[in-house]
């Protein structure tokens, strides 16, 4: 699948898609659940699957977030707002058990991104 671009720019995953759970009205963010891993990237080689959840990203909880999923908000900025070849560090509820994993930013293919 092409990469997904945005004017000139392709846009940036790491090789999965999410459903944001929270409350609109507070901006804050409760749960970051996966909803899809894309076939061949990291993220799948190392197990990810729908239904794992994200516990937190660059050592901030997801409960801490700040700004909800606004554009300003971490959630962008942790996520979205990345370019080729940056880390994020993660930590990943798959079944009960927590793993910590570091995941690289690549172009993104039009059936990744975020769920509301």
């Amino acid at each position: 699948m092409a990469p997904l671009v945005v004017g000139d720019e392709a846009i940036c995953s790491f090789g999965f898609s999410f459903t944001c759970f929270g409350n609109p009205k507070t901006k804050t963010i409760s749960h970051l659940v996966i909803t899809d891993v894309q076939q061949g990237s990291r993220a799948e080689s190392i197990g990810l699957q729908r239904g794992d959840e994200i516990i937190s990203a660059d050592g901030i909880k997801v409960v801490d977030f700040k700004g909800g999923a606004a554009r300003g908000g971490d959630l962008m900025r942790l996520f979205v707002n990345r370019n080729r070849g940056e880390t994020i560090k993660l930590v990943v509820a798959i079944h009960t058990a927590l793993y910590r994993i570091t995941l690289t930013a690549r172009p993104a293919s039009s059936s990744l991104g975020l769920a509301p």
